[in-house]
């Protein structure tokens, strides 16, 4: 049984890496820029294909 999880065990975790590892055919193009304002932040950025996505905060996903 031990095995049987450790078998599962690392294929997950090579399943991960390779999922975090598929490029992407989108780069920045210059700096973001990025705006405080007393209770907002607004980051603008250019990409080299357009955008068609969302950008999350780290950790608030889940929230609106």
């Amino acid at each position: 049984m031990r095995k049987i999880l450790f078998a599962i065990g690392v294929i997950l975790a090579f399943q991960a890496i390779l999922i975090d590892s598929i490029p992407v055919d989108n780069s920045l193009v210059g700096e973001p820029e990025i705006e405080c304002g007393p209770t907002s932040i607004t980051v603008n950025f250019n990409t080299q294909n357009p955008f068609e996505g969302h950008v999350y905060v780290k950790g608030l996903f889940d929230q609106q």
